[in-house]
């Protein structure tokens, strides 16, 4: 019940992050909202120290800003404190860089809601994946502190349709391409459908064809097959829109080194 009733609240806060301007004051005037200097001093400053804490694996900062029943939405998945502190800790090969824009942030009293843009760029050794979403935190004052109580992700939507694509095809995809020592992309083709698994998950998942070589994982994120030299097969990962590129290699054949820029997927823009 409790996770319910929080959950009912992210989709609340969600909903109050989309409304309309005109209507946002009218409701802000009419629940004893509002924007201050101080709260938004207090909670952007909060953001900063939080996104720190978690860039230097510092465990105890970070808990210090959080509810312990805080909740972090993003699409298709919830995780709860315990669940993401226990992916705050030193990765060999592994740095996470986020920015945020200026958050907008109402007041409600003892309580608060910043709204605001973030980029978070994970670098794998010399490969990197930057993703972008909008972001809807909320806030509750306890002892005279902020603390964290919900941090919800909302990328833009992308409409994208997949096609049938000749099965056939898929066979030469099938494989493991690695991006960094120790994270690994499996590729198989399980009833005539081609499936994806990364490093720490349970299970793989289905992907959408776009095309022949193109392959949607999610809404916002895919898959693109080419071939560097006539060996060595590339899986390129994307998230859209207009975000870098990841690219891996199949193991097992010679490595070309990539190119120090990376490219950009075009196909969203």
């Amino acid at each position: 019940m409790k996770k319910h009733a929080l959950l009912v609240g992210l989709v609340t806060v969600v909903l109050f992050a989309g409304m309309p301007n005109s209507k946002l004051q009218g409701s802000q005037a009419g629940s004893g909202a509002a924007t201050d200097e101080q709260t938004t001093r207090e909670i952007t400053e909060h953001i900063s120290n939080r996104h720190a804490a978690r860039a230097h694996f510092d465990r105890n900062a970070y808990t210090a800003m959080i509810d312990p029943s805080v909740v972090f939405a993003e699409p298709g998945e919830v995780q709860t404190a315990a669940q993401l502190l226990a992916e705050v800790h030193p990765t060999v090969g592994y740095k996470m860089v986020v920015e945020n824009e200026s958050p907008k942030v109402t007041s409600f009293g003892q309580t608060a809601v910043a709204v605001y843009r973030q980029s978070e760029k994970e670098i794998y050794g010399e490969q990197s994946l930057t993703s972008r979403v909008m972001v809807v935190d909320t806030y509750l004052k306890k002892d005279g502190n902020w603390l964290l109580i919900a941090h919800v992700e909302v990328p833009e939507p992308v409409k994208r349709q997949s096609i049938k694509a000749n099965p056939a095809v898929f066979s030469q995809y099938a494989g493991q391409y690695e991006y960094g020592p120790g994270f690994v992309d499996t590729i198989s083709v399980v009833g005539g459908k081609l499936m994806a698994q990364e490093t720490g998950d349970d299970k793989p998942s289905e992907l959408q064809p776009l095309n022949e070589t193109t392959f949607l994982w999610t809404a916002t994120m895919g898959w693109s097959f080419s071939r560097r030299t006539r060996r060595e097969k590339c899986l390129t990962m994307f998230i859209a829109p207009k975000a870098r590129n990841s690219s891996r290699r199949k193991k097992g054949v010679p490595h070309v080194k990539l190119p120090a820029g990376r490219m950009r997927s075009d196909m969203w823009e």
